[in-house]
């Protein structure tokens, strides 16, 4: 038998050849520079204001001489041909787009109609003596107090954070509600550029000063204003933008309040050593937004040069990063104060760093989601999400802009969490004018201003605009939105709340929907937490009063039947049945509708507050969510032959994700069929494709989903939900996680400021406590928010026998006011009708207590009534602050020779003697007679000669600098004096009349002689010279 053949040997591998790719795709992306901090600042009347007042424009400073290199700006070409020349001008007509987007209630039409009637009932009046007829005034022009009323909407009890609504009807009532007129106000446009750059305004309204006003603001009826600052960062900085707009407006007024003559037209060539004094109007505001730019630019020079030194890779951005602005308020004329008059603002990372190539996504990922989620609730937040992932025509509704705005980039913001592009037409807040924008066929998302006049839009009532999802965020009691034109709204907007009973099982796995339902409710719950944090206070002071009242109503009636059975009653018991009486009154009288409105009316505050530790949760929940559904890039991509590029494969996908429990019948494969039919699928799959043909690293400040995901990738680990979720948490909660001192800042400002204004005895020395929050709150763009904050929810809650925090709040107003930055003027000014309010305060049991509260609350509103005097004040504790800091040196010098050891008393001179230890000791001889103790100086020939110069009456000088300065008009005779240091002698001198008076200094001769016995020039002396 043979035996078998050995094996042959395995043949030798041959290396095969690996098509060549495009080299396109594999070429390294240049470092894109952080845009620039502004790119135009404009003030903008309103429209259909009835004195035309100018237009202000401020750009950037050449960035070629201040280091362009550094950021991209835009050039000086686009800007001039889109906003025309800087400097102040009558009319601007490239600006006037801009201030329909600053003012998006006001209608061309509808206006244009008013214009003209108005135009024809003047011309039938009578015509004063200066051929006018009257003040020219329309309905757009108010008071100071009718544009800062309180909130009709206020009065409404509100039960929760979620269903907490803010209307914002605030107009004045003598001016049909007009919208125009409601203040504050702060929002956020959209808007592209004629060479296709998307740029985004930050607008915060404000009331100027009357022209003839003479620095009071409660004088005179005129039109509101609106600074905006247009910038190309899309998301990230609305703290920094609305802190820069607070301190343009208080420029603004300090310039109107020391001058009169803040918009004095001033053109682009004049030099800007100009403003050198805070009354230098337009000047003075363009040298602060330049020296905002410069030191901007400083920051990104020092973050460049850190980041390629950076060869250990450690974070680069985790510590904040703050600018300083000496002299803001004094001006630079001023610079002894510069250390004691500063101003500070907090740069976001994604400021200082380069930007990725779809730096828009990632910007729009850093916004708020907290004003939305608060306006609509968990339930249309998610039927929301269905709507924009399935490219729908979404239209938000709302009476308030500030809530439109932020609400519709809360949106975007949500979407960005999983890098998808926010719709092809974002329209914040929609101006009148562009209602035909409503037609468009694509997807969008579109804020639209509604309100009860016709020149408002009205959805329903809107022609031919097809299907559209309208949330109304005025409503929180709508579980569902408003379906325009749709039949079939659970097939068209899949709803991830509904669940599939069918499959139903306990050995399955939690949806996503599920997951995501239950994290946003807790984010709410973390956010109501802080929200109404003196709701329970507030509870247990309203159950204290009652107890309290019927306690004293129970005494009363049996002292009453006592007094009934003795027949007697004294006066001390009538007139402690009086007091009781009317302190029982007072206590039971009703909650007056004013005081439900206090601290209401500034969006902010109310529901669009920031809130660092929900915020970060509420990333933590979408983020999750996204980077479970789609962050595997094997789920959706395919690579049909080695060293092919990979191909989207959506069946593939959506098998995966029926494997994964998202079966068909069920809300979320519904909805998964619309994502992957949509362009919003096919640009993020393009965008994840881009990525890992590049090969780049993620930049620390990147998203959550491109951390995560790259966490995921790095580390091999699998893409199930519990490992996604714990992977994004602990990587959104790192210390050095950049923004992330934010959450610190916000617990650790709120916890100072709540220990401060608590009833409870504050634990350590109050005074140094606040003097310490004071200076911390010179950073305006976060902790001074977050104080203030505190401060309107403490007044808020002061009521009954929470009444001192109401008074603790107020004086850590006042002193904010006086000692604390200047943008805390503008934080009063936007709480004025709260002010006013306070000064009417009846709310505490004890009249006493109540009257505390409203003297405080009446000098607060003096202050902010009167600026010019309030600035001088803010001055004197600026110099007062300097001089603490710098003290001058004392005239006494303390004594330093002495010697330790001496036990006598007697034996310190003999130590201290001047001529050593063996000259013995000697006392000092006695000074030789003078005739002026005193030894005034000689003025010479300046003295003003006393008509009685025969008396040798003592004169004052005017040609001296010191007021204590004084003279004698003629040399007294020479005399024989008596010892000045023998007292024994001197008294029995002036007993005896040996020494006459004229002999005596001159000051004891003027006490010797009566007030009334003086000449008339002597009676005008100082009164240390009287005396």
């Amino acid at each position: 038998m043979m035996q078998p053949s050995p094996p042959q040997p395995p043949a030798a591998m041959v290396a095969q050849a690996i098509p060549v790719n495009d080299p396109s795709l594999f070429q390294p992306e240049a470092a894109l520079l952080p845009y620039a901090l502004y790119d135009a600042v404009l003030d903008v009347p309103y429209p259909g204001a009835s004195s035309s007042d100018p237009v202000e424009v401020i750009y950037p400073p050449a960035t070629t001489s201040e280091g362009g290199e550094n950021v991209d700006a835009l050039s000086s070409e686009v800007l001039r041909a889109e906003f025309g020349e800087e400097g102040s001008y009558g009319t601007i007509p490239c600006v006037a787009k801009m201030s329909r987007f600053a003012f998006p209630e006001y209608e061309d039409t509808f206006n244009a109609k008013e214009v003209a009637q108005r135009q024809a009932l003047l011309a039938r009046s009578p015509q004063t003596p200066d051929g006018t007829s009257g003040a020219n005034l329309n309905r757009h022009d108010a008071y100071l107090e009718e544009v800062y009323e309180p909130s009709a909407s206020a009065n409404s009890s509100q039960t929760s954070a979620v269903n907490a609504t803010s209307t914002f009807v605030t107009g004045n009532k003598n001016n049909n509600n007009n919208w125009s007129n409601s203040l504050p106000s702060y929002h956020v446009f959209c808007h592209r550029l004629a060479n296709g750059t998307e740029i985004h305004g930050h607008v915060r309204k404000y009331l100027p000063y009357h022209a003839q006003a003479g620095g009071r603001r409660d004088v005179g009826r005129r039109g509101v204003r609106a600074l905006v600052i247009l910038t190309r960062n899309s998301g990230g900085g609305n703290r920094l933008y609305s802190g820069l707009l607070k301190t343009l407006e208080i420029l603004t007024l300090q310039s109107e309040a020391l001058s009169q003559n803040a918009h004095a037209v001033v053109g682009s060539g004049q030099a800007e050593n100009v403003a050198t004094d805070a009354s230098s109007g337009l000047e003075y505001r363009r040298w602060f937004m330049h020296s905002v730019f410069r030191e901007h630019l400083n920051l990104c020079r020092s973050v460049a040069t850190a980041q390629a030194n950076n060869t250990n890779k450690q974070p680069i951005l985790s510590k904040p990063r703050i600018i300083t602005l000496p002299l803001v308020e004094l001006g630079r004329g001023h610079g002894l104060f510069g250390s004691v008059d500063t101003v500070k603002f907090a740069i976001p990372s994604s400021f200082l760093s380069s930007r990725e190539s779809n730096s828009s996504v990632y910007g729009l990922s850093r916004n708020d989601m907290l004003p939305m989620l608060r306006s609509l609730g968990v339930v249309r937040t998610l039927r929301l999400l269905s709507a924009l992932m399935s490219e729908r025509r979404v239209v938000f509704t709302s009476n308030n802009m500030s809530k439109l705005s932020a609400a519709s980039y809360g949106a975007v913001a949500m979407m960005a969490q999983g890098l998808l592009a926010p719709p092809p037409v974002f329209v914040p807040v929609l101006a009148p004018g562009l209602v035909s924008l409503l037609q468009t066929q694509s997807a969008y998302l579109i804020g639209v201003l509604s309100g009860p006049t016709p020149d408002f839009i009205s959805i329903r009532s809107q022609p031919n605009i097809g299907q559209v999802v309208v949330f109304d965020l005025d409503n929180s009691d709508e579980t569902e939105p408003y379906y325009h034109n749709i039949t079939d709204p659970h097939q068209f907007v899949p709803d991830l709340t509904r669940r599939n009973f069918d499959d139903m099982d306990a050995g399955n796995r939690v949806s996503l929907p599920d997951c995501l339902y239950q994290d946003l409710t807790e984010v709410l719950k973390i956010d109501k937490k802080l929200f109404w944090q003196g709701a329970v206070q507030e509870r247990l002071g309203a159950v204290a009063t009652k107890g309290k009242t019927a306690a004293k109503a129970a005494m009363k009636k049996g002292l009453n039947y006592f007094k009934n059975k003795t027949g007697k009653e004294s006066m001390d018991s009538k007139a402690d049945s009086t007091e009781d009486d009317t302190e029982e009154e007072a206590v039971q009288q009703p909650e007056s509708s004013k005081s439900k409105s206090l601290g209401k009316g500034n969006y902010l505050y109310e529901h669009g507050f920031p809130n660092e530790i929900a915020e970060v949760e509420a990333r933590i929940a979408f983020t999750t969510f996204f980077v479970s559904l789609f962050g595997d890039l094997r789920t959706y991509l395919t690579q049909n032959a080695p060293g092919t590029p990979p191909v989207v494969d959506k069946p593939k996908f959506m098998k995966g994700r029926a494997q994964s429990g998202d079966a068909p019948g069920t809300a979320m494969f519904l909805l998964l069929g619309h994502f992957m039919r949509s362009k919003l699928f096919d640009e993020f799959a393009s965008a994840r494709l881009r990525e890992v043909q590049l090969r780049r690293s993620v930049a620390e400040d990147a998203p959550l989903f491109a951390l995560a995901t790259n966490y995921h990738r790095s580390h091999r680990v699998d893409f199930y939900l519990n490992n996604v979720r714990q992977s994004v948490r602990q990587i959104a909660t790192e210390s050095t996680r950049p923004g992330n001192y934010l959450v610190s800042w916000n617990e650790g400002i709120r916890r100072r400021t709540l220990e401060l204004t608590s009833t409870q005895a504050f634990n350590g020395d109050p005074k140094k406590a606040l003097t310490q929050l004071t200076e911390d709150c010179r950073e305006s763009s976060t902790i001074l928010v977050d104080t203030m904050m505190v401060l309107w929810t403490r007044i808020q809650e002061g009521k009954g026998l929470q009444w001192k925090k109401t008074l603790l709040a107020l004086q850590i107003f006042r002193e904010l006011l006086l000692n604390g930055p200047i943008n805390a003027v503008a934080e009063a000014i936007d709480g004025f009708a709260s002010i006013r309010i306070l000064k009417s305060y009846t709310e505490a049991l004890r009249g006493q207590n109540s009257a505390l509260i409203r003297v405080a609350a009446s000098q607060i509103y003096t202050l902010l009534v009167d600026l010019p005097v309030l600035f001088s004040r803010r001055r004197e504790c600026v110099n007062n602050r300097w001089l603490l800091n710098n003290p001058k040196p004392s005239p006494f010098r303390k004594e330093t020779r002495m010697v330790k050891g001496i036990s006598r008393f007697r034996d310190v001179h003999n130590a201290l003697r001047p001529t050593g230890a063996g000259a013995g000791a000697r006392v000092a001889p006695a000074p030789p007679p003078t005739e002026d103790l005193l030894q005034y100086p000689n003025v010479g020939e300046n003295n003003v000669q006393n008509n009685a110069q025969e008396s040798g009456a003592v004169q004052s000088t005017t040609g001296s600098n010191d007021l204590l300065t004084v003279a004698v008009s003629q040399p007294p005779q020479q005399q024989t004096h008596a010892d000045p240091f023998n007292m024994a002698s001197m008294s029995n001198a002036v007993i005896e009349n040996k020494v006459p008076p004229s002999t005596l200094p001159a000051t004891a001769a003027t006490v010797s002689t009566p007030a009334t016995a003086l000449p008339q020039t002597d009676q005008n002396l100082p009164p240390q010279v009287m005396q």
